[in-house]
């Protein structure tokens, strides 16, 4: 009887200390388990403010570069706005169109006969040096005139293959800009050269009132080094990449670009191609 008393009396003892145990273990399961939720949400914070600092300084880093070279691109573009303006002041510029006049109407002869017969003027002959050694001191690429029907009497580049004398250009923004009196600006490709451009137009005014214009073209390919890296890209205000460090991405488009809303007529008459193949990005707004 004394052997089974204490039996029973030792397995009462071992169930406590039994369950007291299970009981440790399940919280110390469930203290490891919310230490590590704890550390999990620590670490994710301590990642997320890292990201962020790295994102906020690489966003600061593109933002000052922006800022310097839309700085830098602003100078230049600043520089040439004046161009035109201070040739189309010239006197000899005033004096030959306002012989054409307000009302000069548009060559109905072929290129080559009008080009003979502006090429006998020496008047038109003299301009065109003088634009040829302004345009080479400024370091543009064509300096030019057009009577008041938008055709070109007197050209930087008259003696060259590319010649823009004799060819109309009264349907580009430029002229129709200084056509209403205000200083043009244009993005295109070049109707004569094929070659991509920034345009600068200015109106020409005599006694009579408006009687031509004066453009300068600078090429693309000179304003290239001010955007050489290749993740840097300028678009034209219809949204089409006119520049960049990258060449893949020259004439591509900004998702919901102007482009899409331009004829087809429009868009060939402009760029010289009637597709855009979108980039895949919009422009960035803050929030």
């Amino acid at each position: 009887m004394a052997d089974r008393t204490i039996g029973t009396s030792a397995e009462h003892n071992a169930a406590p200390a039994e369950i007291s145990a299970k009981k440790m273990l399940g919280i110390f399961a469930a203290a490891v388990m919310f230490w590590a939720a704890v550390t999990a949400v620590v670490l994710n914070r301590v990642v997320d403010d890292r990201v962020a600092t790295y994102l906020a300084g690489e966003r600061a880093d593109i933002e000052q570069r922006m800022v310097s070279v839309g700085k830098q691109f602003e100078l230049v573009l600043n520089r040439l706005r004046g161009v035109p303006a201070v040739v189309a002041a010239g006197r000899d510029v005033i004096s030959v169109l306002a012989d054409f006049g307000p009302n000069a109407v548009r060559r109905q002869e072929s290129l080559d006969v009008y080009r003979q017969k502006l090429a006998a003027r020496g008047d038109l002959q003299m301009l065109g040096r003088q634009f040829a050694m302004t345009a080479e001191e400024l370091e543009v690429d064509v300096i030019w005139m057009m009577n008041a029907s938008g055709d070109a009497v007197a050209s930087s580049n008259f003696e060259t293959a590319t010649s823009f004398v004799g060819v109309n250009y009264a349907d580009r923004k430029y002229f129709t800009s200084a056509l209403e009196g205000k200083r043009g600006y244009q993005y295109a490709v070049g109707r004569v050269t094929n070659v991509p451009g920034l345009y600068f137009s200015s109106p020409v005014t005599s006694a009579a009132g408006f009687v031509g214009v004066v453009t300068v073209k600078v090429d693309m390919p000179r304003l290239a080094p001010w955007v050489n890296r290749s993740e840097e890209f300028v678009t034209d205000e219809n949204g089409v990449i006119i520049l960049s460090g990258d060449p893949k991405l020259k004439m591509r488009v900004i998702d919901a670009a102007p482009t899409e809303r331009m004829t087809v007529a429009q868009r060939e008459g402009r760029y010289k191609r009637a597709q855009f193949e979108a980039l895949g990005i919009t422009p960035f707004t803050e929030q």
